[in-house]
């Protein structure tokens, strides 16, 4: 019984050790656009919601890939997506009179 235990606390370790990676590789590789608090598949996400005319059709290819590695999660990179921008709404209200 505690193994299990002690399988399952590996595991979730693992999780934020990737997520944690994940975002680093986003800040350094997509440093210019990137945001606070995400990951390459929210940037894909963010992309192919946008309209821009280069980054968007980039976003629809490469978050076809991304969306097959999470073949469980329909439309990952735009569930993804929204939910970090929910995330950052919480963690960075906008304050009244802050520049944009």
């Amino acid at each position: 019984m505690a193994m299990k235990g002690i399988g399952r606390q590996f595991i979730w370790q693992a999780l934020v050790v990737y997520v944690g990676c994940n975002m680093l590789v986003c800040a350094f590789v997509f440093a210019p656009w990137g945001l606070p608090r995400e990951t390459v598949s929210g940037l894909l996400g963010r992309w192919k919601c946008g309209k821009g005319k280069i980054k968007r059709p980039f976003a629809v290819g490469a978050g076809w890939v991304v969306d097959r590695i999470y073949f469980w999660e329909k439309n990952h990179c735009i569930a993804v997506f929204l939910c970090e921008e929910q995330a950052r709404a919480v963690l960075y209200p906008e304050k009244p009179g802050a520049l944009p």
